[in-house]
């Protein structure tokens, strides 16, 4: 009974020495995750691609931010949703036409990983028609190996639109006509 307990015991040590590499990367506390493909991506480094892709976005690097996704990307937004590279370099190229400054920074909960998602919590600002504009957003990432094959982008579009109309008399009237409707019998 003893030797049966040895042979158990050394088949148990074997297999956490073989199956440790595919959970825990050497000298880093990380937990990884199998992806499709077979590939292994770290928690630090989906933070570290999705800071990349942040920075790209930011300095309108759109052919560094295609390089992080998938061929198959689908960006899901309030502005539409944009399924493939070029669908999402035109969005891209959109956002740098509309947007001067552009600048996304972490705030609130920053960024939450689970598995092969990771939730980011920022502000976006940047000045539209001449106006200063800063507004609340979630993004939620989803990752295929070391490229981001999914993102959901979460804002009011309305707050845009008040902010970037706050000097126009027009549509800010129909803007404030809006918000007012909405807000009917709220106050």
């Amino acid at each position: 009974m003893l030797n049966m307990r040895l042979i158990i015991l050394s088949y148990l040590m074997a297999a956490k020495w073989f199956l440790a590499p595919l959970f825990f990367a050497r000298g880093n506390t990380n937990r990884d995750f199998r992806q499709k493909g077979g590939e292994i991506m770290t928690v630090a480094s989906r933070v570290d691609l999705m800071r990349e892709f942040v920075s790209s976005c930011e300095a309108n690097d759109v052919d560094k931010v295609l390089t992080l996704c998938t061929e198959d990307i689908v960006w899901e937004t309030p502005m539409g949703n944009f399924k493939g590279k070029e669908e999402m370099k035109h969005y891209m190229n959109w956002i740098a036409d509309t947007v001067q400054d552009f600048k996304l920074t972490e705030t609130g909960n920053k960024v939450v990983e689970q598995g092969d998602k990771a939730f980011f919590e920022h502000t976006m600002s940047g000045v539209m028609q001449g106006e200063k504009v800063s507004y609340l957003a979630i993004c939620a990432y989803e990752f295929e190996g070391d490229k981001i094959s999914r993102l959901r982008t979460v804002f009011d579009r309305l707050t845009i639109a008040e902010q970037a109309s706050s000097g126009q008399f027009i549509p800010k009237k129909l803007v404030n006509t809006i918000i007012g409707q909405m807000q009917k019998g709220l106050n």
